[in-house]
């Protein structure tokens, strides 16, 4: 029996309390899924469950940073169906900033929460697109 990913942890290379928590997904209910979804920095700690229809392309966006570790222009993006998490990626040179955002929803904005990120473009990266796809492996 092969164990389970329960969720996958990213933590930023300059400060590793800087903690993404994104868990399994949860449902599958007409092709939509919960997934929990966690930012834990200085003195916050912000969860949402975000909906996600198949699994909205995030095997395919981490796979492409994977890919392209050794840089792109401009910034790439991803988002979930109503918005309550996107994820922005930038390489700048030596290192990859992800900016991870959540929100309650598309139709409400009062509250936001953003996180900036630093992932070196070496194993690390390959690693955490590898759990990105095991965990959303089954959709």
């Amino acid at each position: 029996m092969t164990d389970v990913l329960p969720e996958v942890l990213i933590r930023s290379e300059d400060d590793p309390d800087d903690v993404v928590s994104i868990g399994r997904p949860i449902g599958g209910v007409d092709g939509f899924y919960v997934v929990p979804v966690g930012i834990h920095a200085d003195g916050l700690s912000c969860t949402r469950d975000a909906v996600i229809r198949g699994d909205d392309g995030i095997r395919a966006f981490f796979a492409g940073l994977a890919r392209d570790w050794r840089g792109w222009r401009g910034v790439r993006k991803w988002d979930t169906i109503e918005h309550d998490l996107a994820i922005k990626a930038r390489h700048t040179g030596r290192k990859i900033r992800l900016n991870f955002t959540l929100r309650p929803g598309s139709d409400r904005d009062y509250w936001i929460v953003t996180l900036e990120m630093v992932i070196p473009p070496d194993e690390s990266l390959d690693r955490l697109a590898r759990d990105i796809g095991e965990l959303f492996g089954d959709l």
